[in-house]
């Protein structure tokens, strides 16, 4: 792997982190707003998509190291 690649790759890993952190933050928003409602059709639902999100993140992050969970990447 060249300099080049190494880099994209790294850029590719330093966003697929953000964006992560970003819509957890915005999964546990929508479980506390719906905590406050008591909605717990909604709690159950946004709570199930922050476990399966990131269960999948840290899967292909971590375990099989692919990438490719957010589809950003610099034009070729």
């Amino acid at each position: 792997m060249n300099t080049v690649e190494t880099m994209r790759l790294q850029d590719t890993r330093k966003k697929n982190v953000l964006m992560f952190f970003v819509f957890s933050v915005s999964l546990l928003a929508a479980v506390t707003k719906s905590l406050f409602e008591n909605n717990t059709e909604g709690l159950y639902i946004f709570g199930a998509e922050i476990f399966v999100f990131s269960l999948l993140f840290v899967s292909l992050q971590f375990l099989w190291k692919k990438y490719n969970l957010f589809l950003i990447s610099p034009l070729r």
